[in-house]
């Protein structure tokens, strides 16, 4: 009934630690492999697919080279054939059983597009692992209007990307192929594909564990938006965002021609200005890394108390709460903590924690 795209660059470890952890719990989803790595990188990685397929774990590896981010996805979607599928980082760990719910909830509620859920984000250096609240999602309420308009002004006043959440497979397909085409960089496509799940229909919530992310620079997320509303280079991509802004405006609410085009340029700009706060977000998690990271390695209860004063009045139960309610997802949270260990990748403290969202959780 679902596909999880795995999408791998050039980082096999955390390759390596992700098939472990859906081995391990006995994964019954398929899996798809799309891997835009370098030549000799790409054949470690469908060696290992190869082992694990021998395990019997449900998986194909699929080879893009020199492909975009944007268009490995495009292309990957084409070998999927189950109704649903969500896309993840290799060096993120999904769970499974909230992946259950929220296929289930699309497969109950036929208008509503997309179902994602609370999203945590950890870093690992060996001998500490710390949790918080990544501060992605800055709405966390079901965007269930039936007026288009309303849906589409719900996310331009709060930032809340669907791009890990599951889809039914035809949905995702068209989004980024319109993507291809105005949004080829993954920066712009991120946003203009939420864009399009709101002119569609409505978006979902689920009040559980979902993604837990590694906060590190290896992450393919690791993408600074600083200078997307405002770079000169990035001039053509404003523009084929626009026009496509104006082309899925007239597909959905069929605007005329000329309303179409002032109202393009309102959101994009609105649009822009959720840049400029998220650039915001990483200038003050970057200054923050800098005063953590100079302080002796002994000092780490300094490091503490540095990182609480951003984060005393965040809800510190939170995540506590959420994964005691049900032991499955209390289970899956100590099994990604083990293989984390396990694997003892080090992490990069360079974080894309949001810091005006910043949580300690556990």
């Amino acid at each position: 009934m679902m596909t999880l795209v795995l999408l791998v660059h050039n980082n096999p470890q955390h390759f390596e630690r992700c098939l472990d952890y859906y081995y391990s719990l006995d994964c019954q989803f398929g899996l798809v492999v799309a891997d835009s790595s370098t030549h000799s990188v790409s054949q470690q990685n469908a060696a290992l697919v190869e082992l694990y397929k021998t395990k019997g774990l449900p998986i194909a590896y699929y080879y893009f080279e020199h492909y975009s981010y944007v268009q490995k996805v495009s292309a990957v979607l084409n070998f999927v054939f189950t109704p649903y599928v969500a896309l993840t980082g290799v060096d993120d760990f999904r769970s499974l059983h909230a992946l259950y719910e929220a296929m289930n909830f699309l497969e109950q509620n036929k208008d509503y597009v997309v179902v994602y859920g609370c999203e945590y984000g950890f870093t690992y250096d060996l001998s500490n692992l710390e949790w918080f609240n990544t501060g992605r999602y800055l709405s966390l309420q079901p965007i269930d209007s039936d007026n288009w308009a309303e849906r589409v002004d719900v996310f331009l006043n709060n930032y809340a990307t669907s791009l890990y959440g599951v889809f039914a497979i035809s949905t995702l397909q068209h989004f980024f192929e319109q993507c291809v085409v105005y949004a080829p960089d993954v920066r712009f496509a991120e946003n203009f594909l939420t864009f399009q799940c709101l002119l569609k229909g409505k978006v979902y919530f689920l009040e559980l564990p979902f993604l837990f992310r590694e906060m590190s620079s290896l992450s393919e997320g690791a993408l600074s938006v600083e200078y997307i509303f405002d770079d000169p280079v990035l001039e053509k991509d404003r523009e084929l965002m626009l026009q496509g802004i104006k082309t899925v405006l007239q597909q959905y609410t069929y605007e005329n021609s000329n309303m179409s085009d002032q109202l393009a340029y309102d959101i994009q700009q609105k649009m822009f200005f959720l840049f400029k706060k998220r650039a915001t977000f990483e200038k003050q998690k970057n200054l923050r890394n800098a005063v953590i990271e100079w302080l002796p390695i002994w000092s780490r209860n300094i490091k503490r108390f540095i990182i609480s004063a951003f984060i005393r009045y965040q809800e510190q139960s939170k995540m506590k709460f959420l994964l005691h309610r049900d032991l499955l997802y209390l289970y899956e949270f100590r099994f990604i903590e083990q293989i984390i260990k396990k694997s003892a990748i080090p992490a990069f403290r360079s974080g894309m924690a949001d810091l005006g969202q910043y949580e300690r959780l556990v």
